[in-house]
């Protein structure tokens, strides 16, 4: 593909890596998801800074859904976030109730 591309006066470079530092792939799948879990963790901080009254209704919740999409798309390694994330990003788009409402029973 590089000497094709080169033959059309472009620029082309191959990589090709065995390893990094020597360091084993559990350890370097475990670096990926502690990466992600950190980006997780930043997204949920957001979505508790949403006020409770903005809760289902907030401008705010389609760009944090694009954000959760984003780290999901390079998520390769399944962070244990990731549940945690969709559950806070699910209960946000969701209308809260008053405090009032929400502890009636019907008798």
């Amino acid at each position: 593909m590089a000497t094709a591309i080169r033959g059309y006066g472009g620029d082309a470079s191959v990589l090709q890596i065995r390893s990094i530092d020597e360091a084993s792939p559990s350890l370097q799948q475990e670096v990926f998801r502690l990466a992600r879990s950190v980006e997780y963790s930043a997204l949920m901080d957001e979505i508790e800074k949403l006020k409770p009254s903005a809760r289902g209704t907030s401008g705010q919740i389609p760009r944090l859904k694009r954000r959760y999409e984003e780290i999901v798309t390079i998520d390769f390694f399944g962070s244990r976030m990731r549940s945690k994330a969709e559950e806070a990003l699910t209960r946000a788009e969701q209308p809260q109730l008053p405090a009032e409402k929400a502890g009636r029973g019907v008798l």
